[in-house]
């Protein structure tokens, strides 16, 4: 969790934050967090629910509130950092990986 908090900390005050490799990022070029990241962990959390790791599937409504506690934060970043990508980028069709509105755009 701490890690968490302090990856929006490193990148306001402008330095780099390194996560650990994650295939999204360099398939993608940008690690903003979108409606399609979402989608895929609930999905994920089928396949645990069958694994018996937890419970029950997440609801949209969890990941829907999950993404919203940290959307403002993700928004304020990427603003900070120049809006890169461009909006458009967030949406293409032409790419091996999902795409969506990122995650301060996600509507019910």
């Amino acid at each position: 969790m701490a890690v968490l908090l302090q990856a929006p900390k490193a990148v306001l005050q402008g330095r780099p934050f390194r996560w650990g490799r994650s295939d999204v990022l360099f398939r993608r070029d940008w690690s903003w967090p979108t409606e399609a990241d979402a989608t895929a962990v609930l999905e994920v959390s089928k396949y645990l629910v069958a694994s018996k790791a937890i419970e029950a599937p997440l609801t949209w409504a969890q990941m829907k509130g999950a993404f919203e506690r940290t959307a403002p934060l993700a928004q304020q970043a990427y603003e900070h950092l120049g809006s890169k990508p461009e909006a458009a980028e967030f949406t293409r069709k032409d790419t091996s990986d999902l795409r969506s509105l990122p995650s301060w755009q996600i509507e019910d």
